[in-house]
């Protein structure tokens, strides 16, 4: 599975921080976004960027009551199977927690008259197939930011669109239920990976909302810091001090003490097992 988790865009880090005109430079920042997005995910044992995939639970070491613990952040729910190959409707349960985003658990109802079960093995007996990682605001999280101008089959590689400039390379995004990732972007056309991120490639018509995903603010405003910090020491050989948002960095293995510190104050490192 192809994973794009680019936490920021070229764009964004230049227009921020960085006082580059051209593009000649944009591969090498593309790079150390990518590379800065890997850390801060590593960092904090979470994915930023959402991924479709099907996990299992055992029925013992994962079910406590009427409790099921996610041993993932949870952003939303396809299809939840109970041990016994039944399907659980969405109204015989609620999330924990109930209110924000991500979910770690959910509860069945006790007016459900539904059980936490399994056939023959409680390995694996329980699957949740969503949305995986984290964020908290996840209901503004894909923005609408263009229009497709013409159709496109499941292996077309460059989208129409009707140019609105909010597309920008580097960035994840869905039309339909297919997630792809903007490689380029010039005027209308997009070129895109397909069916990324544990999606699956499909035909889309004309006039099809493309959406964008929007990295949790906060992640996102580490992650441009972060790539603006590396790339403007990568020539430093004199370990000369740059200052980003107040923050002084000297060598990169600042930039990653950065990321940890900040993390660590946002509260946001998940618990590892």
């Amino acid at each position: 599975m192809s994973y794009y988790n680019e936490l920021t865009t070229v764009n964004a880090v230049r227009s921020s921080y960085l006082s580059i005109v051209g593009t000649g430079d944009d591969t090498l920042m593309r790079d150390i976004i990518r590379s800065v997005s890997t850390d801060i995910e590593r960092a904090a044992h979470r994915s930023f960027s959402p991924r479709i995939a099907t996990h299992y639970f055992d029925y013992q070491r994962d079910v406590y009551g009427a409790f099921l613990t996610f041993d993932d952040d949870l952003l939303e729910i396809a299809t939840l199977t109970n041990g016994d190959s039944t399907t659980i409707s969405s109204n015989a349960y609620v999330f924990e927690p109930r209110n924000t985003f991500p979910r770690y658990a959910l509860k069945l109802l006790n007016s459900s008259g539904v059980y936490w079960t399994y056939a023959l093995d409680t390995e694996n007996a329980i699957s949740v197939a969503g949305t995986w990682g984290y964020h908290s605001d996840y209901t503004n999280a894909w923005q609408a930011v263009d229009v497709t101008n013409a159709s496109a089959t499941n292996t077309t590689t460059s989208i129409t669109t009707v140019g609105s400039g909010l597309i920008k390379a580097g960035q994840l995004l869905k039309i339909d239920s297919e997630y792809l990732y903007a490689t380029s972007v010039a005027t209308t056309t997009a070129t895109v990976t397909r069916a990324v991120n544990g999606s699956t490639a499909a035909t889309h018509s004309n006039t099809t909302t493309i959406y964008a995903w929007t990295p949790d603010a906060a992640i996102e405003q580490l992650a441009k810091e972060a790539s603006a910090a590396r790339f403007r020491l990568r020539e430093n050989p004199l370990s000369e001090t740059i200052v980003i948002d107040g923050n002084s960095f000297a060598t990169p293995k600042d930039v990653g003490a950065y990321i940890q510190n900040r993390l660590a104050a946002m509260g946001i490192i998940r618990a590892v097992l």
